[in-house]
């Protein structure tokens, strides 16, 4: 049985139904609600619960041999945003010791690129930066950087985890429209186009999914891997659009 929290993010869906396509057993980690849009229609077993109360993390896990934890809360704040702290970082050490007490065989955590530290310019980034809990910019880059150090704790305290970094991610089942969705839905509206300069690395959500599947079943443990796609432009994706 797998464990998704986040299962009706991006990824998280997307990733629900690549491991239901490889035949695997798939619970979700929902809060309260009607079952999400994201997930109608397929065959996966909810449970209500959250990453910030313990006993629901402890339920959930019940049975449980890989847990993929992907629940987050995604903020631009450049400021404080302590709800990002309490749902990346403490909702992550709550995960973290129910998945130790309930004796999984492995976790696959969901970081981000933006949790590494930046290297030089010039230079390519890898998965020998450090997580940077100092020199990270916004609430959002310092929470997933503490709890992917968090992770690597854990590692070492011998519990089997594996950590991914994505950049950032396009495609399609983005019911909740992230921040690239979002602006190509703009691009895509016609009217005057606007973009700024730059380049980001993109990655295809059913490539970033395909990546969590391959790291349950053959990452190594306290490692950390980055999913990443190709370098594009802004006016690159935006001309893709038009």
């Amino acid at each position: 049985m797998n464990l998704v929290t986040g299962a009706t993010g991006h990824i998280g869906n997307v990733l629900v139904r690549e491991l239901l396509g490889h035949g695997q057993r798939v619970r979700a980690l929902v809060r309260s609600g009607k079952t999400p849009l994201a997930l109608e229609g397929l065959d996966v077993e909810i449970v209500r619960g959250d990453v910030l109360d313990p006993a629901s993390l402890e339920r959930a896990m019940r049975g449980v041999d890989v847990v993929f934890h992907l629940a987050a809360r995604i903020s631009l704040e450049a400021g404080p945003d302590p709800e990002a702290e309490r749902v990346n970082h403490q909702g992550t050490l709550n995960l973290l010791t129910a998945a130790q007490t309930a004796g999984i065989r492995r976790l696959v955590y969901a970081s981000s690129i933006y949790a590494l530290r930046k290297p030089s310019e010039g230079i390519p980034i890898d998965e020998l930066q450090p997580f940077d809990t100092v020199g990270c910019k916004g609430a959002y880059d310092c929470s997933k950087a503490r709890a992917s150090l968090a992770v690597l704790q854990a590692a070492a305290a011998g519990l089997d985890t594996v950590i991914l970094c994505s950049t950032a991610v396009i495609g399609p089942y983005d019911f909740h429209e992230s921040e690239a969705g979002r602006a190509i839905r703009l691009y895509m509206r016609p009217g005057m186009k606007f973009y700024v300069d730059g380049a980001y690395d993109f990655i295809d959500v059913r490539d970033a999914a395909q990546g969590f599947l391959l790291a349950a079943e053959n990452g190594r443990s306290g490692e950390t891997y980055i999913l990443s796609g190709d370098r594009m432009t802004v006016r690159e994706v935006a001309q893709t659009v038009w």
